[in-house]
């Protein structure tokens, strides 16, 4: 799968309860970017008109194709 997140990290965090702080987030591939807390409203408004700037259609299919193989491999373990 296409991700950035470590599998040391996913490991970490779903077996030993591991909390990471917001830069040790960032950096194991939890999160994108730290903002400090009076720049939060701001960015996740940039990010968004990011966002709408994008052909709906295409986006659509991008974010399905990137999905598909986690998705897959989900159905395929509930199979009986």
């Amino acid at each position: 799968p296409f991700s950035s997140l470590s599998h040391q990290a996913l490991t970490q965090a779903v077996l030993n309860a591991t909390l990471y702080a917001p830069d040790a987030a960032r950096d194991a591939g939890f999160i994108d970017e730290v903002v400090p807390a009076e720049s939060l409203t701001a960015r996740a408004h940039g990010a968004a008109n990011t966002l709408r700037q994008l052909d709906p259609k295409a986006f659509a299919q991008t974010k399905r194709a990137l999905r598909e193989p986690a998705a897959e491999q989900i159905r395929r373990s509930l199979r009986p």
